[in-house]
């Protein structure tokens, strides 16, 4: 049997991966870095994606800051971050 490879993601309704003590942006970050993207380039993608699902103003806030929909547009950044 073959798995989906690393280029694919789901994100469910339940976005419970959220890191309760990490701001978005660097749970974005936390995500690339992981994937092996270099630090220098991961800030400048973190904050396109983050641009992608509209939550630019929000990029410094925590989980228990944000509303259901707003947790639910970190976890596609951080889907498309992968």
């Amino acid at each position: 049997m073959r798995w989906p490879g690393p280029d694919r993601c789901v994100v469910g309704p339940e976005p419970g991966q959220l890191l309760p003590g990490q701001a978005l942006r660097r749970m974005v970050l936390y995500q690339m870095r992981r994937t092996g993207v270099a630090r220098d380039d991961a800030r400048a993608r973190a904050d396109q994606f983050i641009a992608m699902v509209g939550l630019t103003r929000a990029a410094e806030q925590y989980p228990h800051q944000l509303s259901g929909g707003m947790k639910m547009r970190v976890a596609v950044a951080r889907g498309l971050a992968m």
